[in-house]
């Protein structure tokens, strides 16, 4: 299994992993009687995770307005599974960081670091 991925439309090859997932509340309504009588949904939200490498991160910041990556506009990532012959495309939206920090030990080889997001909305584009 591979994947790609293009941060605000450039091709980003420092991505070790990316997480999202969407939650919504809901809850059972009651009348008479012990059971459910129906349900109703909230909102919905989103949250994920992208882990760069420690190179792209100080990129990042470089960029980034006051040197802050939260200060960085929304931007939209696109995460690309290939599978086989298979692949699937999935859209994380209107997306911004919300942490910034390091995490690094004397010896590392291989750093990468996760970065929390705020994520608008998870198009699946290939359907499931």
């Amino acid at each position: 299994m591979s994947f790609t991925h293009t941060i605000s439309g450039v091709p980003t090859n420092g991505v070790q992993r990316v997480s999202f997932k969407d939650m919504q509340a809901t809850q059972n309504n009651y009348g008479a009687g012990r059971k459910p009588y129906n349900r109703t949904k909230g909102k919905i939200e989103y949250e994920g995770t992208i882990g760069l490498f420690l190179d792209v991160v100080w990129a990042l910041i470089k960029s980034a307005p006051n040197g802050r990556i939260q200060d960085i506009p929304e931007f939209e990532i696109t995460h690309r599974v290939v599978f086989g012959a298979q692949s699937k495309t999935v859209k994380l939206k209107y997306c911004c960081f919300t942490e910034n920090g390091l995490d690094i030990s004397e010896g590392d080889m291989n750093v990468v670091i996760d970065l929390p997001l705020s994520i608008g909305d998870i198009e699946f584009v290939d359907g499931l």
